[in-house]
Parts: C-alpha cells; sequence; structure tokens
C-alpha cells in the first residue's frame, strides 16, 4: 500500500498538495537493514581471530538504512498561493534539508497527469512552456485529483 497524493489544505486563496514519504517501503528497508546487520555480525570467518564479521555488518547495512530513512523522511510540497502570489515546490530530504523553487502564480498555467501503463505523475505547466513535476511516476493514487485541485484554483477569482 501507497500513500497517497493528497490535497492537505484548500481555501480561496491557498492550495497545498502532499507527496507523502513512502512508510511502508522505508519501513521494509529499515528492516531489512537491521536484519542484514544482525545476520552478518554472527557470520563465522575463518582465519579471522575474532571469529565472525561484526563491525563489518554495520558498515554494510548502514547504507540500506540511510535508504530506509530518506524513504520514511522524503516529502514534497506545491503550495498556491495568492497573498503571496507564488507558486512553490518544496522537496524535503530526511525530514530537515530542503530544496525550494519558487515562481509567480501567474506564470502557472494548469497541471496535468501524465501517465504510462502502470504508474502517473503530476506534473506543473508553466507560461513558458516549462513542465515541472512534483516528482517520479509512481503507482500511488490521488494524481488526479490533485491536478483537477490545482486547475479549479487557478479558475477560481479571489473572494
Amino acid at each position: 500500500m501507497h500513500s497517497a497524493i493528497q490535497v492537505v489544505e484548500r481555501t480561496s486563496l491557498r492550495l497545498v498538495i502532499l507527496d507523502p514519504p513512502y512508510a511502508l517501503a522505508g519501513v521494509v528497508v529499515i528492516v531489512a537493514a537491521i536484519a542484514i546487520a544482525v545476520g552478518l555480525w554472527f557470520v563465522k570467518l575463518e582465519g579471522d581471530p575474532s571469529g565472525r564479521i561484526g563491525w563489518a555488518a554495520l558498515i554494510f547495512a548502514a547504507p540500506f538504512a540511510l535508504i530506509g530513512w530518506l524513504l520514511l523522511t522524503n516529502e514534497t510540497i506545491a503550495t498556491l498561493s495568492r497573498e503571496t502570489n507564488t507558486f512553490t515546490i518544496e522537496k524535503r530530504y530526511f525530514g530537515m534539508f530542503s530544496r525550494t523553487r519558487q515562481y509567480p502564480l501567474a506564470q502557472l498555467e494548469g497541471a496535468v497527469v501524465g501517465s504510462d501503463q502502470n504508474t502517473a505523475g503530476l506534473s506543473f505547466s508553466l507560461v513558458s512552456g516549462e513542465a515541472i513535476s512534483l516528482g517520479s511516476f509512481t503507482d500511488r493514487k490521488g494524481y488526479a485529483n490533485a491536478a483537477n485541485a490545482v486547475n479549479e484554483f487557478l479558475l477560481e477569482s479571489p473572494r
């Protein structure tokens, strides 16, 4: 099961769309990292005085744990604001670091859902012709609802 793309706030002045973390995938990868570390910790090595892999197991499992943590904490937030007259996409990594791109709201033409056989993705179209992707194509749900919310927000006049 995957977390769906969500419209988390919708008022006449502001629209916020959340592309949430891949929680289930993150948990699975972290559990696998723990299993690898524990399993390898007790592997016996011939010719080694300690007789086991030990700390090397943790070093081997650490990249898996890091990937799991990234999947658990990685999120993207798209905000359309009439108050600040901006369209912002903020990508957060590890729950701390972020990369923000901001455009004038007037430059946002609309949102479209791109899809192939089994996956979909949300893209924002700018007046310049540039397409900005919310993220990669996935099998998550909610893309159509988010695109509709963006397009309706752009068509509404502020109250």
